[in-house]
């Protein structure tokens, strides 16, 4: 500043004069306070989003997958078994790794249509075979039903 010029206004002396000058102070500084605001509260959306991920949604996830695969297991084993007994009660025997291999739908299929006699079928040997053998059936007992 030049001596003998006079001090240009404060933003307080402007806003109390109420000029456009004034104004336009007050506006820039209220803007970047809620520039701030927005920003601070952004910052902690993603934070809490953040948290929200690694303390509720990736153990609920873990746990669901961690059930699934029990659960895959389960029915796997389940199969398994209701497939060696219908071998057993079919043919009375059956080898180690067939009943794995009988897992796969198209295979089951395959090996209860094959014929064992002129007219008959494993799955016909089979359904006359699982009354003796104590097995109850359910449903419709005509059809090759994959377990």
């Amino acid at each position: 500043m030049n001596p003998g010029e006079a001090d240009p206004p404060s933003c307080a002396g402007q806003t109390i004069a109420h000029d456009a000058a004034g104004a336009r102070c007050n506006a820039g500084f209220h803007a970047k306070a809620w520039y701030k605001v927005i920003y601070d509260l952004g910052i902690g959306a993603l934070v809490s989003l953040a948290f929200y991920v690694l303390v509720v949604r990736l153990p609920e996830y873990q746990q669901r997958q961690r059930l699934k695969r029990s659960l895959e297991m389960h029915y796997r084993a389940f199969r398994l078994n209701c497939i060696e007994i219908m071998l057993a009660v079919a043919a009375g025997r059956f080898a180690g790794g067939q009943a794995e291999a009988l897992l796969d739908p198209e295979e089951f299929k395959k090996y209860f249509k094959q014929e064992i006699a002129p007219g008959t079928e494993r799955w016909d040997e089979f359904m006359k075979r699982r009354a003796k053998a104590g097995l109850v059936a359910y449903g419709n007992t005509d059809e090759r039903v994959f377990v």
